[in-house]
């Protein structure tokens, strides 16, 4: 097999870097800067005349946009859809030597996304052994060291709750990637502690870690000799825990009561001296502060670091998270390159409000792709795994202009077999369609597809108008969107995102400016 690869000139030594253990591979490189930016006549200009017959493939750029079969008619020769990033790009020949065959539609790392993924995987691990065994301390089935990938700790607070309702909630987390589940009481007698844990324990022990979290040396207890495998936490105030962590043989986080530097290194030597006079293993939390007070954390963070060059580091983003009114993906992915250039072993999230719903999954990916980078250079992007949720990375605009549809659209009528009401079930993670009719039953339908939610309603003959058939489709794909990023969905009110940002700016600019 022979293949020609196309590339830029700024990509040039990279991508013969990539092919350099592949004989069969070879590098042309065309007079462009960025080979993203080749178009189809560009490539015809600059291949045409060029003997192509001994090349079973000629490999264009993942992000070339141009008529690839239109290359193969003016060119003869096949041409297919390389990765988009050279770092896949010996993932790929390799893929290739074993019967691979790339596309002409679809880059070549959207079709091998699982076997990137595995590499990826692969890598975690690879630089994980590195850290020697001495140094990992056992947290139930969890395994922690200073250096090693953050760990995801998830909060299920559960003083409210009932213990089925404490473990369900505790099942969603270790599926969204928590390693670790805290079950956090304020004021719980420690009976129902006990059940609680117990009945957490029972759900996901085999899966995940179980720690106990609380200010109250006797729930604490409760959680332990239920079976929970960490114990949240000592300070120089609340020195019991360490007691239970010797008594339990489990390990137990320890915080300073202080926030200045010197401060803290004293009281957390202390609380070292104690749990090693117990033979206990521990955790250091030096404590993130709340927006404010970031960088005075991070500093506290390595002194800590520094002074205990081999405890690992317990990293709060909750309190990042929380704090800030923003959506969460962005800000768990920062706090997760935070920790991991902190050398944090364990990262925690409580999901406790609307808006960091699902960053237990966040950090969970978050951690991975910044440790990855971390360890083999570069940085948090372009790495296989990302946190790009509600945006795309590169975005394309359409020239070409058309009628204003406002001109021919019409307002719809009342259909004559019933209304619809669409309501979002986060809990279950569905949609419920609700039909409503005269003085009958309404009747629901559920999914968590609103495309089928709308073709069971035409279907079941529900719609007799058209255009109550194209408002039904557009607001079950708002209430789809909404159900699988965690927001709320209300019925007829219109998407705005950046548009209320933007009204609002302007009021303040206004003000600002007067």
């Amino acid at each position: 097999m022979r293949v020609l690869l196309l590339t830029g000139r700024l990509a040039a030594e990279d991508v013969r870097k990539a092919a350099e253990d592949f004989e069969w591979a070879e590098v042309k490189v065309l007079p462009i800067d960025v080979a993203a930016l080749m178009t189809t006549s560009f490539v015809l200009g600059q291949l045409r005349g060029e003997d192509l017959t001994g090349y079973d493939y000629v490999l264009l750029p993942g992000w070339f946009r141009g008529d690839v079969r239109k290359l193969d008619e003016a060119l003869g020769a096949d041409f297919r859809l390389s990765s988009r990033e050279v770092r896949d790009l010996p993932l790929v020949l390799r893929k290739m030597e074993e019967g691979f065959v790339p596309s002409k539609d679809v880059p070549a790392c959207v079709l091998l996304r699982d076997e990137i993924l595995r590499e990826l995987g692969k890598k975690v691990r690879d630089a994980e052994r590195d850290i020697p065994e001495r140094n990992w301390i056992d947290v139930g089935p969890v395994k922690i060291a200073r250096g090693c990938r953050p760990r995801v700790l998830s909060e299920v607070f559960a003083d409210d709750l009932s213990p089925e309702e404490a473990a369900s909630e505790a099942e969603k987390r270790a599926e969204l990637g928590a390693e670790i589940v805290d079950v956090g009481f304020h004021e719980r007698p420690p009976g129902d502690v006990r059940r609680i844990v117990l009945e957490v324990l029972d759900r996901v022990g085999d899966r995940v870690a179980v720690s106990v979290d609380s200010g109250d040396p006797e729930v604490l207890e409760a959680g332990v000799e239920a079976g929970a495998d960490l114990i949240l936490n000592a300070s120089p105030d609340l020195k019991e825990p360490v007691d239970l962590a010797a008594e339990y043989d489990v390990p137990v986080v320890l915080v300073p009561g202080g926030r200045r530097p010197e401060t803290v290194v004293r009281q957390l030597r202390e609380l070292i001296h104690l749990c090693e006079r117990r033979d206990v293993d521990y955790i250091l939390d030096p404590v993130m502060d709340p927006p404010g007070n970031i960088v005075e954390s991070i500093v506290r963070y390595r002194v800590v670091a520094e002074e205990f060059p081999e405890a690992p580091l317990f990293f709060g983003a909750g309190n990042v998270l929380e704090l800030i009114d923003a959506d969460s993906p962005g800000v768990s992915a920062l706090c997760a390159q935070l920790a991991v250039e902190l050398e944090c072993s364990i990262i925690f999230t409580p999901e406790a409000s609307g808006k960091t719903k699902m960053s237990t999954l966040e950090l969970a990916v978050a951690s991975r792709m910044c440790y990855v980078a971390h360890k083999f250079g570069g940085f948090p992007k372009d790495v296989g795994l990302d946190l790009v949720v509600f945006k795309d990375k590169r975005i394309d605009s359409v020239s070409a202009s058309g009628l204003d549809a406002e001109y021919f659209a019409s307002e719809p009528h009342r259909d004559v077999r019933g209304d619809f009401v669409i309501l979002t079930d986060h809990d279950r993670r569905i949609l419920i369609l609700e039909h409503r009719y005269g003085d009958y039953e309404p009747l629901r339908l559920e999914s968590d597809d609103g495309l089928k939610l709308g073709a069971a309603a035409v279907s079941l003959g529900l719609l007799s108008d058209l255009h109550h058939a194209v408002y039904l489709g557009y607001e079950l794909a708002r209430a789809e969107e909404r159900l699988k990023s965690c927001g709320q969905y209300i019925q007829d009110d219109g998407i705005e995102r950046y548009d209320r940002l933007l009204r609002d700016l302007k009021i303040l600019e206004e003000v600002e400016e007067s």
